[in-house]
Parts: structure tokens; sequence; C-alpha cells
């Protein structure tokens, strides 16, 4: 599946396929109506209707060489 066809997808569809290739580990903030983040570019990140949210949470480990 092309990046295209999976931005194309619908979230209810996203939402399955989610469940079903990602462990239970990985959480969704907003279980009611979760975000359908479709590209990021530097610390921002965009949903499917072009919407800009801040990238707050920090998933990059940094240390020390």
């Amino acid at each position: 599946m092309s990046l295209g066809e999976i931005q194309q997808l619908s979230k209810k569809e996203t939402i399955r396929l989610r469940k079903r290739h990602v462990g239970e580990s990985c959480k969704l903030f907003f279980r009611s109506d979760p975000l359908k983040i479709i590209r990021a570019e530097g610390q921002y990140m965009y949903d499917e209707e072009g919407k800009k949210y801040l990238d707050c949470i920090n998933n990059v480990a940094h240390g020390k060489s």
C-alpha cells in the first residue's frame, strides 16, 4: 500500500488496521475520537484535514555517546 493510499483510508479503517497490526502497549491518547496524523514536518504534525499540531511528545532518546 502506498503512502497516498494510506492517507486516503477513512479514520475508521485506519483504526481497524491499527488494532490488527499495533500492539496493545501502544495506547491511543484520544480513544473516543483519535487524531489521524497523515504527515509531519519538523516539530509539527498534520491531520487528514490539514490542521497543524505541535508535537510535544519526545519519543527520541537523547544520550551522551
